[in-house]
């Protein structure tokens, strides 16, 4: 598990900045995120927003409460889920 933790406001609407590497190359290309409750397990997720040379995850609509970012890729033959962390919203 992925130990660093974000911290924000639970009324926040704005982009968390995620960082994909795949054989210890970065990618952007062909990742969606999913941010979920701690405990549970990713289903659902969304495409990545593509900044420049960048992705994020978009936050918004979340309630208070401990969260974990799941991050997805299919840039290659295998489908790669990475633990990018915990997100504390206030």
């Amino acid at each position: 598990m992925n130990d660093t933790v974000t911290i924000m406001p639970h009324e926040t609407n704005e982009l968390l900045p995620l960082e994909v590497t795949v054989d210890g190359v970065e990618t952007i290309t062909g990742v969606k995120y999913a941010i979920v409750p701690d405990t549970e397990r990713p289903v659902t997720w969304a495409s990545a927003v593509v900044v420049g040379s960048n992705i994020a995850a978009r936050i918004n609509g979340l309630t208070a409460g401990r969260y974990r970012i799941w991050t997805q890729t299919t840039a290659n033959s295998e489908i790669a889920i990475i633990d990018n962390g915990v997100l504390f919203l206030t």
